[in-house]
């Protein structure tokens, strides 16, 4: 059985955002404010969390490392030498990552790792220190740069060869062409993915939606000389003004949108809906959703646009039955399906959330 084979077999898999984003939405804590980034990940109790992944019957986890700013839940030295920041100020004094892998071992629940192609983007220090963005925040700039590459690099590769082949893949946000990714580079992050453990799975996301910047109108936004709000802001703007509609941003085929350094697909979409057109697939077929409610339902924005909302957000948007009928139906074409799910900071589930998991306890025992 191949890597990608094992992974089919897998079934399904959970989700979770586990990081400071100073933002509730992902870090759900319970009566009281968002708790300092070291205290929460000092407090968060992997055996407990375990224990409820376990209770799903899930076949694997992804698990957020970090996103977009200085925090990453593991120690790095890598990381501070480039940076200047000290152990507990970006990356955390826990190795949140080996103490979670010693909990999932004990009920055999394989452990891929969420990392990013943009890094610690959004904190300026960290980020100019990387190489990201070396000529500022002007829209049209080349964003990743050899410097980056080297730099993000060493940090995924020490955090690599500490967990080894413990670690069975790695999925990447924010790999994006308009950043300037091109095959090269990708692969240069997988040989560092893989340098504890040769045999990890990667994919590498390239976006949810297909963003014509070739059409004349997403060409006059996104050319203004206003950078004061990001080139999505402006794109999802003209949408609640009606100046573009949906022909020229909808979502691509799950099965023609991979990269050569991808094992899986990416597969990062607003839905549970796509399904393989078939069971023979160049990179195994792989998609990733969320099942909580959309948090802006009442606002002007379109409903396919929900502002990153339903992630890690509470409730669920598909019942119980339909969601263990859609998994069954990716599975039949030789797919897999990862569910993004909502996690509070004792280490437990949205109640709601897992009553819809629960019709899907059975499908891995088939």
């Amino acid at each position: 059985m191949t890597n990608t084979e094992w992974f089919a077999s897998r079934k399904w898999g959970i989700f979770t955002h586990c990081f400071h984003f100073g933002n509730d939405n992902f870090i759900k804590s319970r009566g009281g404010p968002v708790p300092e980034y070291n205290e929460f990940i000092n407090n968060f109790d992997t055996e407990k969390f375990a224990r409820a992944l376990n209770e799903t019957n899930c076949g694997y986890l992804i698990f957020t490392m970090g996103q977009c700013q200085k925090h990453w839940c593991a120690p790095n030295e890598n990381f501070n030498r480039i940076t200047g920041y000290r152990t507990g100020e970006a990356c955390s004094e826990r190795d949140l990552i080996n103490d979670l892998l010693d909990s999932l071992e004990k009920y055999g629940i394989p452990l891929f790792l969420y990392f990013t192609g943009d890094g610690p983007c959004a904190d300026t220090q960290a980020g100019k220190a990387m190489g990201f963005c070396p000529d500022g925040t002007i829209e049209g700039r080349q964003y990743i740069t050899e410097k980056f590459i080297k730099n993000w690099g060493s940090v995924l590769k020490e955090y690599s060869l500490r967990y080894g082949n413990r670690v069975k893949g790695w999925w990447f946000d924010g790999c994006y062409d308009f950043y300037g990714y091109t095959d090269e580079f990708l692969n240069e992050l997988k040989k560092c993915a893989r340098a504890g453990n040769p045999d990890a799975l990667c994919a590498f996301n390239n976006g949810t939606e297909n963003k014509n910047y070739n059409n004349p109108r997403f060409a006059h936004l996104i050319n203004q000389n206003d950078h004061s709000i990001t080139k999505m802001e402006k794109i999802e703007q003209a949408f609640i003004d009606g100046i573009i509609d949906d022909s020229g941003y909808m979502n691509r085929d799950i099965e023609t949108q991979w990269r050569e350094a991808d094992d899986f697909t990416a597969g990062e979409r607003t839905e549970f809906s796509q399904l393989p057109e078939s069971d023979n697939h160049k990179r195994l077929w792989h998609i990733l959703s969320f099942l909580g409610q959309l948090q802006s339902q009442n606002s002007p924005r379109p409903k396919y646009l929900p502002n990153g909302s339903g992630w890690a957000a509470c409730g669920s948007r598909y019942s119980g039955d339909y969601m263990r009928d859609y998994v069954n139906a990716v599975n039949a074409k030789n797919g897999i399906v990862t569910i993004d799910i909502a996690i509070f900071d004792d280490a437990t589930f949205d109640l709601g959330q897992i009553e819809v998991l629960k019709k899907l306890k059975d499908i891995r025992n088939k």
